[in-house]
Order: C-alpha cells, then structure tokens, then sequence
C-alpha cells in the first residue's frame, strides 16, 4: 500500500509511535501526489501548445491556441519550448520534468538547434537510464543531431545502439539508418552488406520497399534508377510512435518520435546523392 508497503518498512514499534509513522508517510504521500499532479498539469498544457495546429494549415487566427492561433509551426514550436521549459524550471524533482525534458530536446530539432537538441536528449538519458519510457527515442534523436550536422560517422555509432539492447526496440530501423548513411559517404559495399542483412534478419521489416529500391539503384545501370519516393515513406509512417507519457493522460494526441519527420525527409532528400 503505497510509500509504506513499496518500501517494505517493518513498523514494528509503540502504538503511538506508529501513529506518527502512518501520519508521517500519508503526508509525503500526498505532498509528492500533489508535486506530481500539479507538474502533470503544466505538462498538458504546454503538450497542447505542442499539438496545437496554426493559421497556415487552414485556420484563421483566433483566441484559442489549440485551434490555430500561431503564425506559424516555428512560432507555436517556439511557445511549446517555453512551456516545457517551465515544466522543468518550476518542478524540477517531478517524474514529469524528465519527460519535458524530453520534448525539449524534441522540439529543439525541430528548430534545428540541433547541439541543443543532443544535450537535451543526453539530459534525459541521464536522469532515465538506458531502460527509460523513451530512452530509444531520445538516442534516435542524438543521433539524428549529429547527421544534421554532417557528422556522420558519430550518427553511424549512435544509430548502432539501436540495433542492440537494451535500445533495440526496433533494431531494422536502426540498421538501415546506417546502411543509409553508408550509401550517403560513398561506402557502397558496406551499404548493400547491411541493407541485405536487414532483409534476412527482418524479412517483415517495414523498410522492405526502399531498401530493395536502394539495392536496384546501386546495381542499376547510369540514367536507369528508380529513385525512392520523395517525402514521407509508407515505413517511416508504420514506425510505432513513443508510448504516451502517464502524465499525458486525457490528451488526444501522442508524441512523434524525434527526428522521425526529419529522418523520413532527409531519406527522400538523399536518396539522389545515395544512387549515384
């Protein structure tokens, strides 16, 4: 039953003494639920500014945020950083805040401060372990960093750990990222090697249809290749989202994977580079 039992405290004392005990417990019980609940709070707000929609996507500007009272996704991204950066600010021992750290880090690649992104991803891993509720995403979205940096052969190395545990949730998304990068540096035997690999360990992957477009490339004659389809890929949109965060409940919406968007864009933008 709650503190107490979760502790396995043997109260085995005088009857008044024990008393105190009980109260003692209940009262951090209930400062700690209140901590926790009001951080939870703040939490779902800012995740609302995060999923609100803005005046380009076909809405006029009005008062409420949630449906479209941002110019723009930077301005609204811009809104969401500063909300999740008081969630950590004002509730600094609250479960929640390493959560909001998370979106920090999350939001941060999206505006393309991606040094600040890694730091925040770091950040959360940190506090969470490599066994956190969103420790192979955070390390996903290390990695997507430092490619958006051009530090490939970093993004290689942390792409790697995701094909092993306790990061391999996903282990052939992981192994195409570097069979990816590996076409983009020009290292075209390492490329073929992994993306054949990926085929006979994960005969269901859903990466299926570009890698084997990738390898048709690769063998393919000059001025005959069938480029990958720009955008967002049908195996990127079968990626499972991260689990929704406890202190999310009642929201709508779930957290997108960071680096996903940018990922599933930066495989149709260099899928030219790759096939030549």
């Amino acid at each position: 039953m709650g503190w107490i039992s979760e502790q396995k405290i043997v109260l085995i004392i005088g009857a008044s003494a024990l008393a105190l005990v009980i109260l003692g417990s209940y009262g951090f019980r209930w400062y700690n639920n209140s901590k926790e609940e009001k951080a939870s709070i703040d939490f779902i707000e800012a995740k609302k500014i995060l999923d609100a929609r803005v005046a380009g996507e076909g809405i006029e500007p009005g008062s409420d945020q949630q449906e479209g009272s941002y110019a723009s996704n930077d301005a609204k991204y811009k809104a969401a950083l500063e909300a999740f950066e008081k969630v950590r600010k004002n509730h600094p021992s609250a479960r929640t805040a390493n959560l909001a750290t998370y979106f920090i880090g999350d939001i941060q690649s999206h505006l393309g401060e991606y040094e600040k992104a890694s730091e925040s991803f770091k950040d959360y891993l940190k506090e969470e372990g490599e066994t956190g509720e969103l420790s192979a995403f955070a390390l996903e979205g290390i990695a997507a960093s430092l490619e958006a940096q051009g530090k490939d052969a970093d993004a290689i190395e942390q792409y790697r750990r995701l094909t092993k545990p306790p990061f391999d949730i996903q282990p052939d998304r992981g192994l195409y990222h570097v069979a990816r990068i590996e076409q983009k540096m020009g290292k075209t035997s390492e490329a073929i090697a992994h993306y054949k690999e990926i085929l006979e360990k994960y005969p269901q992957t859903s990466y299926r249809r570009e890698i084997q477009q990738r390898l048709d490339n690769l063998s393919a004659p000059p001025g005959n290749i069938n480029h990958v389809p720009a955008g967002e890929s049908e195996s990127a949109k079968a990626v499972p989202k991260p689990p929704k965060p406890e202190a999310e409940q009642g929201t709508k919406k779930e957290a997108q994977p960071s680096g996903q968007k940018e990922k599933a864009e930066s495989d149709g933008k260099t899928d030219a580079k790759g096939a030549k």
